[in-house]
């Protein structure tokens, strides 16, 4: 199972690096660059997911899910927050960062799932002027990490900043269970042959 997984992304991924520390099970750097009215959103995000991540693991889990945020030097805003999108029924354990093999890192101010770790929706991380300090132009964060038991699928993250945001798609983030993926998929089969048995005939 481990093997087809590794296949699997290896392909999708081929020929993206990785600047993350240690020997993650995947890994892949998603570019991103967002202009709105004179401001000029610009860098990367490298990606990792662990079975064994070398620095500090913020909580127990059978996955590591570790990402970077470069800001890049022709950027005019400052990035003060980054989500991460996470399934309905994916488990989460904690949240953290590290700065393992990182060099004046910007930390971030605050990180936390929402609405919460046991119904989480997303993974925010808070880059605040007056705790810690944005993410300028020609800056990088520290390795942003949560743990969960789960597999990685393909998401998509948001970064703000200057009051602009823009979206990065093909982020990873946990998937639930082969089961509760079945069970859901069910759920919706069922409520589309509930709503089409409804509908009044001629329709």
């Amino acid at each position: 199972m481990r093997l087809v997984f590794a296949l699997f992304f290896a392909a999708l991924l081929a020929g993206s690096a990785h600047a993350l520390p240690g020997t993650p099970v995947l890994s892949g750097v998603k570019p991103f660059d967002h202009t709105y009215d004179g401001r000029i959103l610009r860098g990367q995000i490298d990606y990792a997911v662990y079975e064994a991540y070398p620095g500090t693991v913020p909580g127990p889990g059978t996955y590591v899910y570790a990402y970077q945020i470069f800001n890049d030097a022709s950027s005019n805003v400052a990035i003060d927050s980054f989500s991460l999108s996470i399934l309905e029924d994916a488990v989460v354990g904690d949240i953290g960062w590290d700065d393992f093999g990182v060099v004046d890192g910007i930390e971030p101010s605050h990180g936390y799932f929402s609405p919460d770790a046991a119904t989480a929706q997303s993974a925010i991380y808070l880059f605040l002027p007056f705790m810690g300090g944005l993410i300028g132009a020609d800056e990088y964060s520290v390795i942003m990490l949560f743990t969960s038991d789960n597999e990685p699928i393909e998401s998509f993250g948001i970064l703000e900043g200057g009051s602009i945001g823009t979206m990065v798609e093909g982020l990873p983030t946990p998937v639930p269970e082969p089961a509760t993926v079945f069970l859901l998929g069910i759920g919706a089969l069922s409520l589309t042959g509930m709503g089409r048995r409804r509908r009044p005939r001629g329709f």
